[in-house]
Order: structure tokens, then C-alpha cells, then sequence
């Protein structure tokens, strides 16, 4: 009886951590699939608030008259009342 529970108790002991390690390692493909996926959250991350900036910066544009210089500037002088 003895001897079978020093064997037990020895084969629980040298497959331990066998089974701890086969159960928490990961496939190395997963792992870099979990990489470029968490890169890629950092880029969209890093664009998104880019793009805010940006538009905070840019605030109203000016309207622009393509037409302006074409167009002649009424006379101060002829529109002034008597």
C-alpha cells in the first residue's frame, strides 16, 4: 500500500506541471494574430484622435469667391447721396 502511494503521489508530482503548461500555453499563431490585431486597435486608436485634432483645428472655412476678381467693386463715389 505504501508503494503505490509513493507512486501515485510521484506520478501526480512529475505530471503536474506537464498538464500546467500544456493547458496555459498558446498556439504561437495565436499569438501573433493577437498582436497585429492589438497593433491594429493602437493605429485606429492613434488615426481617430488625429482626425479629431484636426478637425478641431481646422474650425469654419472661409468662404472663398472664385468669381471675386472677375467682378467689378461698385463706385464709393456714385452711391453717395447728396
Amino acid at each position: 500500500m505504501r508503494k503505490l502511494a509513493i507512486a501515485v503521489v510521484s506520478a501526480a508530482v512529475l505530471a503536474g506541471p506537464t498538464a500546467y503548461a500544456q493547458q496555459n500555453s498558446q498556439d504561437p499563431l495565436q499569438l501573433q494574430y493577437e498582436a497585429e490585431r492589438r497593433q491594429q486597435q493602437q493605429v485606429e486608436r492613434d488615426y481617430n484622435a488625429t482626425m479629431k485634432r484636426t478637425d478641431r483645428n481646422l474650425g469654419t472655412p472661409a468662404k472663398a469667391d472664385p468669381w471675386g476678381i472677375v467682378r467689378t467693386m461698385p463706385d464709393p463715389q456714385k452711391d453717395k447721396p447728396r
